[in-house]
C-alpha cells in the first residue's frame, strides 16, 4: 500500500525564505506547495487537501487572518503554524500556533502538530497562572 506524502501549504511573501523552507521540508519527505501571494494561497486551498498551513513572518497580520480563516473552511482538521520573529517556543493562537523561523524549531513544531491528531502537545496547553 502506498501512502501520500504529508502536504504543506507554505505561504510567504519572501521568495528566498519560501524556497529555503520548501527545500528543508522536502528533505524530510514532505510535499510543499508554495504560495507567494494571498491570491495564490486562496486559490490552491480549494484545489488540494493539506495537512499543514505554514504562514511566513513576511505575511502581514491581515493576510495571515484571511488565509487562516479560508484554510479552516476547507481543512477543518489540519494544523496551522505561523512563523514569527519572536519566540522559539510554540505559542498557542486561537486556531493554531506561532513559532520563530529557526529551521530546526520549525521542523520540530511542524512534526509535533502533524503527529498530534486530536491530542495537544504539552507546549500547546495554556500555562497556569500563579496568584501572588
Amino acid at each position: 500500500m502506498k501512502y501520500a506524502p504529508t502536504t504543506i501549504l507554505a505561504m510567504s511573501y519572501d521568495p528566498v525564505r519560501l524556497s529555503e523552507r520548501q527545500k528543508l521540508f522536502a528533505k524530510k519527505g514532505f510535499l510543499v506547495v508554495p504560495a507567494t501571494s494571498l491570491e495564490i494561497a486562496l486559490r490552491v486551498i480549494e484545489e488540494n487537501e493539506y495537512d499543514l498551513l505554514l504562514v511566513g513572518a513576511s505575511v502581514p497580520a491581515e493576510d495571515r487572518e484571511k488565509i487562516s480563516l479560508k484554510f479552516r473552511e476547507f481543512q477543518d482538521e489540519a494544523a496551522i503554524l505561523w512563523v514569527t520573529a519572536k519566540s522559539l517556543e510554540p505559542t498557542p493562537l486561537a486556531d493554531g500556533f506561532a513559532i520563530a523561523g529557526d529551521p530546526e524549531a520549525l521542523l520540530q513544531a511542524s512534526s509535533s502538530l502533524l503527529n498530534m491528531g486530536k491530542r495537544r502537545p504539552e507546549w500547546s496547553k495554556p500555562k497556569a497562572h500563579r496568584s501572588a
